[in-house]
């Protein structure tokens, strides 16, 4: 499936100062809407509940971030720190994330829809039960992130770094994984019925199924 990117405004209002944006969002009870928000340092901001519409946030310190069912929609995140940022439950719409830092971010439950991630680091993310469609990762590093039940479909994986992520109970039917270290993966069962895969990622995987391969 064509996974659409988003789609901001031409003319994006500059924003360089947090709390006043969020007191007035919060205030007004009003998006935040058709801006750029540059250079922002506030690890642990809460950005809970709130909806960012045609939004891009440019080299923004927001680890360990509250963002739990806040929405985003045709945004993007280029050079950002979002490690151990909470997107419990928060909804994503045509959204990229461009060589961001997410280590141990947490994505339980959020819903994606043509999400992009574009380069970076995102290892011991956690997108455990996450839904929707269109899922994009490029270029990015997920190694030792739980990936497991979601429900998503239109995978597009190239140059992903796997190495040890919890895939249980989340089929990767149909996924293309030629482009992809799978090392160590983890699986329950049948997650990679029907995925595609080199001859040598299936030698590697079928010592996951206990299957012996015999030399002639």
């Amino acid at each position: 499936m064509k996974i659409h990117c988003p789609e901001l405004p031409k003319n994006l209002k500059e924003e360089t100062e947090w709390a006043g944006l969020e007191a007035w969002a919060r205030e007004e009870e009003a998006d935040i809407s058709g801006c750029r928000l540059t250079g922002i340092t506030e690890p642990g901001a809460d950005l809970s509940r709130l909806t960012f519409r045609g939004v891009r946030w440019e080299r923004c310190r927001l680890n360990e971030a509250e963002a739990e069912r806040a929405a985003f929609i045709d945004t993007e995140f280029v050079g950002c720190d979002l490690s151990g940022a909470n997107f419990d439950a928060a909804f994503f719409q045509r959204c990229r994330f461009t060589d961001c830092k997410g280590v141990g971010a947490l994505l339980p439950g959020a819903r994606l829809q043509h999400v992009t991630w574009d380069g970076g680091d995102w290892r011991y993310a956690v997108l455990d039960t996450a839904q929707g469609k269109g899922i994009r990762l490029t270029r990015c590093d997920f190694s030792g992130s739980s990936l497991s039940e979601m429900r998503v479909t239109g995978w597009e994986l190239e140059e992903a770094e796997l190495i040890g992520v919890n895939f249980s109970h989340t089929s990767l039917s149909g996924v293309d994984l030629t482009q992809c270290r799978l090392e160590g993966i983890r699986i329950a069962g049948g997650e990679l019925k029907g995925a595609v895969v080199t001859p040598y990622q299936a030698a590697e995987l079928a010592l996951l199924l206990g299957v012996v391969i015999r030399q002639e």
